[in-house]
């Protein structure tokens, strides 16, 4: 039984179109500044 799980990460391109990636998901330190940076992203649109 491992911690990795399939999650679903928008990431937004030079162009700005947005792009949904399915990608390996791990519970490691640093996933809250992701999510804090996504969450900024979000807020700037």
């Amino acid at each position: 039984m491992t911690l990795a799980s399939i999650c679903v990460n928008p990431c937004k391109t030079i162009s700005g179109i947005w792009h949904w990636h399915l990608t390996m998901c791990t519970n490691f330190p640093e996933y809250p500044l992701v999510f804090q940076v996504v969450q900024q992203e979000i807020q700037r649109l």
